[in-house]
């Protein structure tokens, strides 16, 4: 799995991207992304999961796990989120704890 980091345009925040789910399966080097970006300094990360195909209990865990670290620094983490991340994030009662905003395609279109 190809786990992609970048900063935006500003160099304000660390993105942190992937095609594919985000489960038991998959969360060790999207993990370790988050973890590597976290240990950067970066305190403001963007976690796209616009290409999210499924999240899981341990997905869900990875972002708890990244908002938490975040929070002890003062940092955030904003999602974002295709239609079934939303959903799935909703349904966990846990989409209050982070910043959710639509992802939008390459195409610019809002994924769902």
């Amino acid at each position: 799995m190809l786990v992609r980091t970048r900063s935006d345009p500003t160099g304000d925040r660390c993105i942190i991207s992937w095609d594919g789910a985000l489960d038991l399966h998959t969360i060790v080097p999207i993990r370790s992304a988050i973890h590597q970006a976290i240990d950067d300094g970066w305190t403001d990360l963007t976690i796209d999961c616009g290409a999210c195909s499924l999240i899981d209990s341990a997905g869900i865990g990875v972002l708890i796990g990244a908002r938490r670290r975040l929070a002890e620094l003062g940092g955030r983490a904003t999602i974002l989120a295709s239609e079934t991340v939303a959903r799935t994030l909703s349904a966990a009662s846990v989409d209050s704890l982070f910043i959710i905003e639509p992802a939008v395609a390459a195409d610019g279109v809002l994924d769902g």
